[in-house]
């Protein structure tokens, strides 16, 4: 698998993947990486170009995520590697979690340990679910949407894409989140929220 960024996103699913899985099939890319460390982390092999891409593709595997925590570089990434023949996959960290087998989560999503997601929910393609999340049920999560750590989701909720919710946000039941929406820290959100707005 190839998995894009050599990020903070990229350092976690790299400590994930080197305890837990065969270290051998997974490579990094980034096309401004400092060739003078030619291995992410002292052990991964690092593509720097579009060309490298296209040929381990080819070669070696199809399958990629985009480690990037911006939603819409994340959904930019992942339809220009698309276009270079890579097939997008998700990701989900080891236990502990629980995801509810009536749960539907898109390709490319990156779910993080900890996370808690109830029944008749609803994943787009390309999620971030960071650490300790719970996500209720009946939720729907629209493409390309980044939970940061512990946010809490309850039950009756819908998150337009691109939109982003801070560490410890708390989104009460039945609300409506709109597109491109950035919720700050710790806000407590029981009231429906329109598109492109910024709660601070």
């Amino acid at each position: 698998m190839l998995i894009i960024g050599t990020g903070g996103l990229a350092k976690d699913i790299a400590g994930n993947v080197s305890r837990h899985y065969d270290q051998a099939q997974y490579v990094f890319y980034n096309d401004s990486y400092d060739l003078d460390e030619p291995l992410f982390l002292g052990r991964y092999k690092v593509l720097t170009s579009k060309e490298q891409a296209a040929e381990f593709f080819q070669e070696v595997d199809k399958k990629f995520i985009a480690a990037i925590g911006n939603p819409l570089m994340r959904m930019r990434l992942n339809k220009s590697f698309k276009e270079l023949g890579g097939t997008l996959e998700s990701f989900t960290f080891t236990e502990p979690k629980y995801i509810s087998d009536f749960t539907k989560i898109g390709k490319g999503s990156v779910i993080q340990c900890n996370v808690i997601i109830s029944s008749n929910t609803s994943l787009g393609e390309g999620n971030f679910i960071n650490c300790g999340c719970i996500i209720g049920h009946d939720v729907t999560i629209a493409d390309y949407v980044s939970l940061g750590p512990g946010v809490h989701i309850l039950g009756n909720v819908s998150i337009g894409e691109y939109s982003y919710i801070g560490t410890g946000a708390i989104v009460m039941p039945g609300v409506k989140i709109g597109k491109k929406v950035k919720i700050a820290p710790g806000k407590i959100i029981s009231e429906d929220i329109p598109d492109n707005s910024k709660i601070n």
